[in-house]
């Protein structure tokens, strides 16, 4: 049987990531016919246990030795700190000498990513293994628009050194293409393949059952333009007083909640605008399935997996253009401009009037790829 490896540096997997891409994409490569495995810091999730994926973790989870594209602090010593980091290292090549995968995928492109993938491509070349080596990015690009000539260099170095390293790599969006592409030598071993909705997401009959409730899926942070989202709803609740706004997602900013809070009872939304915190699974699923309206305003994005989630179950979804929404049209996606307010009122109270009407029907003409369609795909010669 064929082996397949992810791994998810410094991580700590919790209950949430088993039906994110780090957790779906092992089980989708299970079920196109592979051993899967995933390499973790923390496996936190013991319901994943029982998947099938196994699991192996480095032990590693330290925010010294994380490195995003916002965390400038430090951010030298931070990527000296990821890039010599011995003992992680030493445990993931060891791994991947035991296993010995056909197909081994790094999720994020970590300093450390480089020197794993050039160490096993040697070991491989003089002991007569190939495996397809292949690096998942999980940005767009889209901060390099602000980078300075330098920076933006040395970063496109970054890349450029990725393409010589491995096989193929992979960005989520046409957007993320269209800016990575434009790096030399990247463009021949760039392919886009979006991330997909865990099995438990896919649904062929809708609920007709269904409350006059708007949901947005997001973390409590200003970035995500929740602000935006109370305003808008404030103009149309004046019309339809009867209607909820619900806010699900962990509440990061206590800062931003309290004026979040303020707004609302400003606007006398007290008692239709509810802070649900953070929930998953079956419980996510129920307000997808129950609820009429979604919304997400960010000001900016990766993938933002919920809006997908929320077409697959048949909710009506309107989007900010961020982490290149217009991949979505195709699934049912309505998208505003969230810098013009009185537009984006009255797209919203567009949606309700047709739900209200009855006449809104879910968008089945597109397919939603699976995880495992996804997985054949990536293990075809022609990708």
């Amino acid at each position: 049987m064929p082996k397949f490896i992810l791994y998810k540096p410094y991580s700590e997997f919790m209950n949430v990531h088993e039906q994110k891409a780090p957790g779906q994409i092992p089980i989708g490569f299970m079920e196109a016919g592979y051993d899967s495995g995933l390499i973790v810091g923390v496996l936190k999730s013991h319901s994943y246990e029982k998947t099938g994926v196994r699991v192996f973790e480095t032990g590693k989870f330290t925010h010294d030795t994380i490195i995003t594209v916002t965390s400038s602090k430090n951010l030298f010593a931070r990527t000296l700190k990821n890039l010599f980091d011995f003992i992680e290292y030493k445990k993931v090549i060891k791994i991947l000498k035991n296993e010995r995968p056909d197909i081994f995928i790094s999720y994020t492109r970590f300093p450390i990513t480089w020197i794993i993938g050039i160490s096993y491509r040697i070991w491989t070349f003089f002991h007569g293994y190939t495996t397809k080596l292949i690096v998942k990015l999980d940005s767009d690009g889209t901060y390099r628009s602000s980078m300075g000539v330098i920076t933006k260099i040395i970063d496109s170095l970054s890349y450029f050194s990725l393409s010589l390293i491995f096989s193929r790599i992979i960005t989520e969006s046409t957007c993320g293409y269209e800016v990575f592409s434009k790096i030399p030598q990247v463009k021949n071993k760039l392919r886009v393949v979006p991330n997909s909705i865990s099995n438990n997401f896919i649904q062929k009959n809708f609920s007709t059952e269904r409350s006059r409730t708007i949901i947005t899926v997001a973390r409590v942070v200003e970035i995500k333009g929740i602000d935006i989202l109370i305003d808008v709803f404030h103009k149309v609740h004046l019309n339809y007083p009867e209607w909820l706004l619900e806010i699900i997602g962990s509440i990061e900013n206590l800062e931003y909640l309290k004026i979040l809070q303020d707004r609302i009872t400003k606007y006398g939304l007290s008692d239709v605008v509810k802070f649900l915190g953070e929930i998953y699974g079956t419980e996510l699923i129920n307000k997808y399935t129950t609820s009429s309206i979604f919304c997400l305003f960010s000001k900016c994005e990766s993938f933002a997996l919920s809006r997908l989630e929320a077409l697959s179950m048949g909710m009506l979804v309107i989007s900010s253009d961020a982490g290149c929404a217009k991949d979505f049209i195709k699934y049912g996606l309505q998208i505003v401009d969230i810098n013009n307010i009185d537009e984006t009122v009255r797209v919203l109270r567009n949606a309700i009037e047709l739900v209200e009407s009855g006449k809104f029907k879910p968008s089945t003409s597109q397919h939603i790829p699976s995880y495992k369609e996804l997985a054949i795909k990536i293990t075809s010669n022609d990708f």
